[in-house]
């Protein structure tokens, strides 16, 4: 294993599972840009973006510290095609899912579980449905004056209505373009992916997760890296659970390099707490009870879009005959990490709190994304207990 004073550079291979996410590769790729820049300046390096598969993108990377060298393949798991091509659809199929998914979480005692759970979580859940109400309840006002502007009359009457029902669509429309301004079409897309089972989409998706388990093993079997790191954000740390779960014992026969998995402002419970979702949770037990990889977990009760502090395997549901000691729970604290500023900017945006994770920090020796996949020591060996021991108590109450 590499040590700070050889001359060989650290080499590790991250491969990263974003969330629920349809914006382009280009906005990943230009905050991590931005980011390590701001982080190292001239001593980060990146190189140009490749096709490394059908569904993974490589950025190369390398720092250059004071002894030594880390250089990082990136790979970026794609899946953004699949959700956009999911996200596309009218105004009333995306109603029809709201309405849908709404009844599903109730029926089925999701909504119950999640405000036991999580009532930050809770909040954000109902969100969409009752700014979708407000949405509605604004168009039909607005209708209603279009058509109070016309006169009296049958032929008056019937093109007060039309014109408002046009002007009602059309409100509606300018809504769901100006989305990234509230999230309310997005996040009703990603609750209805995620309550529904019977969806095309998952099919394809797990096909994906095989091709990205064999670059796992690939990479793993080449002996070229010190370390391999699998990242799953948000909607992704379900996925990347997936990936393990179902083709961990490949994985980890492939070779000796050590393997960590790290989730980052995950939301796994969103899935686990349903009552139908067996796979879920048998997914979540596999990973946290193999002995092959390591587990990290780390959130932040400022992150709106997850389960803070939240272990996925004292959900509720998630039956294990021996006590688990992974993943280990981490607390990633945004005030401490970040200046005023930046906090104000992200303090208003759900979504915006949700990628502080990959902003870098003004405090190195804490959480810091730069530090996860550039620094020249395995992950699994950094000193997280400091946080996670502070949230033992908190854990315990849930």
């Amino acid at each position: 294993m590499t040590d700070g004073h050889c001359s060989r550079p650290f080499r590790r291979r991250v491969f990263f599972v974003p969330g629920f996410d349809p914006r382009s590769i280009g906005t990943y790729g230009a905050l991590l840009k931005s980011e390590g820049q701001k982080y190292a300046g001239d001593a980060f390096e990146m190189g140009r973006r490749r096709s490394t598969g059908p569904c993974l993108e490589r950025w190369p990377l390398t720092l250059h510290h004071d002894a030594q060298v880390v250089q990082t393949d990136y790979e970026f798991f794609v899946w953004r095609d699949l959700i956009s091509n999911w996200m596309d659809v009218g105004l009333l199929e995306t109603f029809r899912r709201l309405v849908g998914s709404g009844v599903l979480y109730i029926r089925s005692g999701t909504l119950r579980r999640v405000w036991q759970a999580d009532k930050k979580m809770f909040a954000c859940l109902i969100y969409p449905y009752w700014m979708a109400c407000v949405m509605v309840a604004l168009s039909i006002g607005l209708a209603w004056l279009v058509a109070a502007v016309f006169p009296d009359g049958p032929i008056g009457r019937i093109t007060g209505v039309v014109a408002g029902i046009m002007v009602a669509i059309i409100f509606l429309r300018w809504l769901r373009s100006v989305d990234g301004a509230h999230y309310v079409f997005w996040l009703t897309h990603y609750f209805d992916f995620s309550i529904r089972r019977d969806l095309p989409i998952h099919a394809e998706i797990e096909a994906r997760r095989k091709m990205l388990a064999d670059a796992i093993a690939e990479a793993r079997a080449s002996e070229c890296y010190d370390e391999i790191l699998i990242v799953g954000h948000s909607a992704g740390a379900m996925q990347a659970i997936h990936c393990i779960a179902d083709h961990g014992v490949a994985i980890a026969n492939a070779g000796n390099t050590p393997v960590t998995v790290l989730t980052v402002g995950q939301n796994l419970s969103l899935r686990t707490l349903q009552p139908a979702a067996e796979s879920e949770r048998n997914a979540v037990l596999t990973v946290a009870g193999q002995d092959y990889f390591a587990w990290i977990d780390v959130s932040s009760t400022k992150d709106w879009i997850s389960f803070a502090l939240l272990s996925p395997v004292q959900a509720r549901d998630m039956k294990h005959n021996k006590p688990l000691d992974k993943p280990l729970i981490t607390e990633c604290n945004f005030i401490d990490l970040f200046d005023r500023a930046t906090l104000r900017w992200s303090g208003r945006n759900m979504i915006r709190a949700h990628f502080l994770f990959f902003h870098a920090s003004k405090n190195r020796a804490a959480w810091n994304w730069y530090d996860i996949i550039l620094g020249p020591s395995l992950v699994r060996e950094r000193d997280f207990e400091s946080a996670a021991d502070s949230i033992v108590g908190r854990m315990a109450d849930r």
